[in-house]
């Protein structure tokens, strides 16, 4: 079950932030497993992304080919309580773990900040990173992610997640941005 949303904003008064548009460059989706249900390993989900300007089948980086420079059309999990915080696998009621979606960005190990595009050139989205201190259960600070499939997301746009279990289950979520950021740069608003 999702049980809440939350998207971290850009802050585009920051020094090293090259876009004029304050948007929301990631989506944090809190998940918790449903009475009754069995173990869900996340690593294990097929999320489907639809946005006003982007598309994007999802899969966990570590579907992907790791040994590779570049994956593509990732997401991240990560533990905020759980019985073993080490894996992606929720066991209790009461674990709740985050699905982590970098939107519209390319993050490029080498360069160390979340871009718009993967040219060589391309404009800083925000001073985050996701190398090796990054709150997400995969050190990736040695491989690109390209999520420039998915869109940054501005005021009032709206979302919708399809998620897939390995077992078949789906849920339907329907995210919208608040309609002014104002205010929010470089923090969290609710989805």
């Amino acid at each position: 079950n999702v049980i809440g949303a939350v998207g971290e904003v850009n802050n585009v008064s920051k020094t090293d932030v090259d876009i004029s548009e304050t948007s929301v460059y990631e989506i944090r989706t809190t998940l918790q497993k449903s009475p009754g249900a069995g173990d869900v390993d996340l690593s294990g989900l097929s999320v489907q992304y639809v946005g006003p300007d982007g598309f994007g089948n999802l899969v966990h980086i570590s579907e992907r080919n790791t040994s590779a420079d570049s994956v593509s059309n990732v997401y991240f999990v990560q533990a905020i309580t759980a019985e073993t915080e080490e894996d992606t696998v929720m066991t209790s009621e009461s674990d709740r773990y985050e699905l982590v979606i970098p939107t519209g960005t390319h993050w490029n190990s080498s360069h160390s900040l979340i871009n718009k595009t993967s040219a060589s050139d391309s404009d800083n989205v925000s001073v985050a990173t996701y190398g090796s201190d990054a709150d997400i259960e995969t050190d990736i600070s040695s491989i690109d992610v390209n999520n420039t499939d998915l869109d940054l997301l501005t005021e009032g746009e709206t979302i919708e997640l399809t998620v897939t279990t390995e077992s078949g289950s789906q849920r339907y979520v329907n995210l919208r941005v608040p309609s002014s950021l104002v205010g929010d740069e470089g923090g969290t608003v609710q989805l």
